[in-house]
């Protein structure tokens, strides 16, 4: 992961981290059957993968930097 992240921008890994959400969120089994809840539901995996991806990689980066 090290050597695929190596060099990356900020932009890129910004864009890797929107992937990993939209990856997530088209991938998830949501057991709500109303259509609302789903696409809610589905924003919500969207959103907080994104943020996780891109927190994980600051603290990456934090730690290399260190």
């Amino acid at each position: 992961a090290a050597e695929l992240l190596d060099g990356a921008s900020l932009a890129t890994l910004e864009d890797m981290a929107k992937s990993a959400g939209e990856a997530a969120a088209t991938s998830v089994s949501l057991l709500e059957v109303f259509e609302d809840d789903q696409i809610y539901k589905r924003q919500l995996v969207r959103v907080l993968v994104a943020r996780c991806a891109t927190e994980a990689m600051n603290q990456g980066f934090a730690t290399a930097a260190s």
